[in-house]
Parts: structure tokens; sequence; C-alpha cells
């Protein structure tokens, strides 16, 4: 039987033979599977890291002091059986060899029946190894030197100053404050972890890997941009309150501090409650504080988001026409109202840009159907009922059609608003940052010397901004410098308190991430990288033209749209403007207005994607198309202050996006300069 150590040595040479053969060669695979094959190659650096550290104490002291089955017992405990789980991933290799072909892992093997979601399984297995390791990579140092310190009697200088550097490193600040659980989140907590047998005493080794899990998915992936990015996504909340309840139920048990007299099962709990209560901290903190969602929504997500205990359940080999398949990535999941006593669910899956897939299950007992929609956001005709004005309030409606010829539609009624903008965003790949009734009338200047000109009356008004194009970089082949991409950019989701998050629409937009670090996409151009311009976001009103036709106005919102409180009311202290007056200080293009009119008695072809992205097919029809208008100002007046200050406030918070955006767009092409990089 082999020692642990050469073990660990095989290990590392699988995971980097895997990395060869199945991904080395990747220069456009799914941004989902590259990771997948990151993490092997990761895993892969973390074991080689533990095969050098052991080696290197070994040739300090006699032979044998370290390397013993039981000085490395902790380590196999807490990473787990990682052996295993490389043996799958090079079975999965060597069962398709096409893997070795020039054109790609992903594009010769097709993720054919049911191996996307294998992949998928193991990826999760790898990356938990990962960062396990990387947590306990400092600790088992300090375990080794400790005990080399502790069996040689002269230990070299260079000795002392590793371990004295290690100590620094490992300094723990542990003293703060954890979050008070909610009394209703410790209830779905305590029931999730019951619902698996008995909790007492308290798992510690479950409890530990749960941990660790929770927390990696937790506010850690949170970037703080005051003042729009202020409110983190709430399963990151929930699972930072797992955290704080699982550190409590460990520190519980009585056999748990006896666990952590372990050098490196203290070090490792140690590292993950610091990380805790720092996350805890970032709460209460003097300057920006995160603010935290509140209990609605947080009742609104699924009862799967509540689990405790880490699962890395076996896929079977059956394709679940709801989980992605493939090239898919999910976009969302969420539940309507009953179907004939039948509970619905729907799951939206993206192929590509402009295709998704739509999965509607109706559930009753053991009966379960379910239908498969495939949409072209680029030939779809999708049919707002929501916004028809003889809906009720309640009528949260959405239809379509395959394409516009069709003579079947099909609708979906939704519980929420916000789940209606969210299929309506993976159809137009435009988020619904605002939703405001109380539109009275939609007026625009063409000339200077021209009058208004009335172009609809009534209806409601959306703030669309497009969401955050992925960056597809060049693999570098040194970890720290890439010279054919621009500097990293940590991504972070647009939310804030006013109108951007919480309640209303927008409160989901951390699904599609529309931040200022996504603004330029970066895609590969046979050898170069290409920067596209950022798309620009649209304030769009749902209105009625002078004929009494139903009629969409979008007013493009670029890096030069700006609102003039000086042509309307707002100035004057002795009148309620109810205006929002838009110019631009590009006074070349102007404001660029879209119209699309339906045509007479035929409101079922009232169609919201025609200002989708990419470009819908109605709207480079001639004639019957979209009209598009340059005028020197816009003006959108409201039915009460009230609406006008909801769209105001999140229409001048979406200027300054914009301007962000260009401003890393023109920051972006001046660092391509000289490098491989297309503008």
């Amino acid at each position: 039987m082999p020692l642990p150590l050469a073990e660990i040595a095989a290990a590392a040479r699988i995971a980097y033979t895997i990395y060869d053969l199945g991904f080395s060669q990747y220069t456009s695979a799914q941004q989902e599977y590259l990771d997948f094959g990151k993490d092997i190659s990761l895993l892969g650096d973390g074991l080689k890291a533990i095969v050098v550290s052991v080696e290197h104490v070994n040739r300090q002291g006699a032979p044998g002091t370290v390397e013993n089955p039981q000085d490395l017992a902790s380590f196999y405990t807490i990473v787990g059986d990682f052996t295993d789980t490389l043996k799958r991933c090079e079975k999965l290799i060597k069962k398709n060899s096409q893997f070795s072909r020039d054109r790609g892992f992903v594009r010769n093997v097709q993720w054919n029946s049911g191996l996307g979601k294998y992949v998928q399984y193991l990826g999760r297995r790898v990356s938990f190894h990962c960062s396990k390791i990387n947590l306990i990579l400092i600790p088992l140092k300090l375990k080794m030197y400790t005990d080399l310190r502790r069996d040689i009697a002269i230990v070299h200088e260079d000795i002392i100053f590793s371990l004295e550097q290690i100590i620094r490193k490992l300094e723990i600040d542990s003293n703060g404050l954890l979050l008070e659980v909610p009394d209703f989140l410790e209830q779905k907590f305590d029931v999730a972890a019951t619902n698996s047998g008995s909790t007492i005493p308290f798992p510690i080794e479950k409890g530990i890997d749960a941990l660790a899990l929770h927390l990696s998915n937790s506010t850690q992936k949170f970037v703080l941009e005051p003042p729009l990015l202020v409110r983190p996504d709430t399963c990151q909340y929930i699972n930072l309150m797992k955290s704080v309840w699982l550190v409590k139920q460990l520190q519980a048990n009585p056999e748990f501090e006896t666990r952590c007299l372990d050098v490196l099962w203290g070090a490792y709990f140690r590292q993950l409650l610091r990380k805790v209560i720092h996350e805890c901290r970032r709460f209460y903190a003097r300057e920006s504080p995160l603010i935290a969602p509140n209990d609605q929504q947080i009742l609104q997500e699924a009862d799967d988001k509540f689990e405790i205990w880490v699962h890395f359940d076996e896929v079977d080999d059956f394709d679940d026409l709801t989980e992605p398949n493939g090239m898919e990535t999910r976009i969302f999941r969420a539940s309507l109202p009953e179907d004939s006593g039948r509970a619905q669910q729907i799951s939206v899956l993206r192929v590509n840009t402009s295709r998704i897939r739509l999965v509607r299950t109706l559930t009753r007992g053991t009966d379960r159907a379910i239908e498969n929609y495939e949409i072209d956001s680029q030939r779809v005709l999708l049919l707002p009922f929501y916004s028809f004005p003889e809906a009720s309030a309640d009528a949260i409606s959405l239809g379509w059609k395959a394409q516009a010829s069709d003579h079947q539609s099909r609708a979906l009624t939704f519980r929420r608003l916000d789940d209606l903008h969210r299929l309506q965003e993976a159809i137009t790949n435009f988020g619904v940052v605002a939703d405001q009734t109380g539109v009275a009338s939609v007026q625009i200047k063409e000339s200077m010397i021209g009058p208004l000109k009335s172009i609809g009356s009534g209806g409601r008004a959306q703030i669309w901004v497009c969401r955050a194009q992925k960056r597809y970089e060049q693999p570098s082949k040194s970890p720290e410098t890439d010279s054919a991409s621009p500097r990293a950019r940590q991504s972070s989701t647009l939310t804030s308190s006013s109108g951007w998050n919480g309640g209303g629409p927008g409160g989901w937009a951390r699904s599609y991430a529309t931040s200022v670090n996504g603004s330029t996409s970066i895609q590969q151009s046979g050898s170069k990288a290409l920067i596209e311009r950022p798309i620009s976001a649209q304030l769009v009103l749902f209105t009625e033209s002078k004929k009494g036709l139903k009629c969409f106005v979008a007013i493009q919102i670029d890096d030069c749209t700006r609102l003039s409180p000086e042509n309307c009311h707002c100035n004057n202290p002795d009148r309620k403007c109810k205006k929002i007056v838009i110019k631009s200080s590009n006074h070349k293009t102007g404001v660029p207005v879209k119209i699309y009119e339906t045509k007479p008695r035929h409101e079922d072809q009232w169609n919201l994607a025609v200002f989708g992205y990419p470009e819908h097919e109605d709207a480079r029809k001639g004639g019957g198309g979209v009209e598009l208008r340059k005028s020197k100002f816009a003006v959108v007046e409201f039915e009460s202050e009230h609406a006008r200050e909801e769209i105001m406030n999140v229409f001048e918070e979406t200027c300054f996006l914009m301007r962000e955006r260009v401003r890393i767009y023109h920051q972006d092409l001046a660092d391509s300069r000289n490098r491989n990089v297309a503008q």
C-alpha cells in the first residue's frame, strides 16, 4: 500500500494529466466548463504544494520524522476523498477519446446525454476540495514545522524564519460579534438539519464541511460599491446566516473543543471563524454598511435554499429537461400559481445569446408533466399582457409566439412581477431596473424651431439595462501576467436602496449582474480579442399613439444622456413638477427615440421583443418596423409627482452607470494599445 504522501503526489499527477488532455487547448469554451478545467488544475497545484511542503520538512530532519500515516490523518479527514474524485475525472476523459483532438473538449464531445450534468457534479466536488486545501495549507505547514521542532534539537535558521512567517500569516482575529440569526431562520435551519437525522450531539465533521461550503457561497462574493451596490443577494445573506448558525452549533458541542486541540483542526476552524466574523462586521460598519434583505424577500426563496448539509448526490444517466444540458446555463427557476390543481414551475435556461429554453413542469402527486419550449429572441413575438390597459392589477401575465406568423400563442401567469421581469430579461437581454405606471404623455422636439410633437399618451415606463456581457479572455501562460488581455476586474451586482433593489423591480437584478465592471465585452476573434462598446440602456414607454394604437417608445440612455431640470418646473418651488426632460450632450446625435406601433386591429402583434438585443428581425424591417427619430430632447409627463420621482431617481443612476461603462470601455482600449487586441 503506497504511503500517504505518495498518494497525494499521484493524485497531483492525475490532475495535471486531466487538465492537459481535456482543457489545455481551450480558447473559447463555455465559461462554466472552462472553470471546471481550471479547478482541476488548481487542485493539482494545491496537492503539489502539499507534497513540496512535506518533502521540504523531511529534508530538514531525520528520515521518517514527519512522513507517517498518522501525521496526515487530519488532512485526509478534512479535505475528503480527492483521489476518488480525480479517478472519476480521469475515467470521464479516457472514455471520450475526442478530448485529444484540436477542436477542444466541449465542441468535440457536444456534452451528449448526461455528460454535462455529470461534469457539473464532478466540478462541484473538485471545487470543494480546492477550497478546503487552500484553507488548510498554511496550518498543515505549521503543524509539520512544529513536529520538526519538537523532534530535532537544532533547527536550521531558515526553518525558524519560515515558522515565524507562517505564524504571522496565521494570526487569528477572532474578536468580534456574530450577527443574530432571526428566529424564523433558526427554525428553518433546525428543521433542515434534523430532517437528515438526529443532531444531538451536533456532528462535527459534517458541520465543518457545511460551514466551509456555505461561507464560500455567502457575502464573501459580494463586492461593495456604494451608493449603488450595498445590498447583497438574498441567497448570499442566507448562506452567511447558515455559517453563523453552524459556528454556534459547533461551539455548543462539548467534544468540539477537544477536537480543536489538534493543530490542524483548530487552525482550520479558527480561519473559518475569522472569515465569518469579518463578513458579519460588514453589516455594522461605520461607513457604508451592508443592508440585509427584508424577511419577506428571504421567505420567498425556495425551501432548498435553507438546506444545511453538504450533499454530492450521484447523478443518474437520464436527462432532466429542467437542468442545463450541454452548453446551456441556468437563468432562473420560479414557482407559478397552480393550474387546475397542479403545482406549476418553470425553469429558464440560456442556450446562447439569442436563444433560451423554457421548461414548464406541472405536478400533482406522483404525476409529472413537462413542456419544453425553445425561444429565439430575434424572432419571438413577446406580448406584455400585464401592461394592457384592460388588465387588472393582479394579472401578471406574459405571452409569446415562436414567431409572428404563428397562430398559436402561449401565456404564463406569475405570482410576482419580479419573476415576470426575469423572463422578459432572459428574452430581451435587458433587465428591468424600474417599472412605474402613471405615464401621462410623451413628447419630442425634433428641431429647435419646431413645436413639441406628441407621440404617446398614458401607459407605463420601464428602464432597461443590458445585462453585462461576459469576458472571454485569452488564457495566460503565467498566473501572474496576461499580456493579451486587459487587467481583470471583480464583477459585482447592481443594487441600491432607491429602486435598484428591495421589493420593487431590480431586486432580482443580481441574476444578470449589470455592473460597471462588466461593461466591456472582450471576445475571441481568431488570434485576437475584440473589444465592443457597451450597449446603451433604454427608457421604454408602453403607451398609445394619437390614432389610438398601442405603441412602444424607447429613449436611448447612453453616456451623453442627462436630465434637464432647467427645462421643466423642477427649479420653481411654487409649481409641482410632474415632467422629466431628457437631453444629450452629444448635439450631433441628439436623443435617439425608437417608435414601434401596432397595426389597426392587430393588438396581438404588440411585440415587446423588438427592443431586445441582439436586434430583432422586426426591428430591421422597412415600413412596419421600428421608426427611429433623432430629437433635440424628449419630455415625459407623469400623472403624479411620486411616479415622476420613482423613474427620475433610477434614470439618473442609469446615466451614471452608462458613463462608468463607457469610461471603462475607453480605459480598456487604452490598455490594449501595442497588444494583440482588435478595436
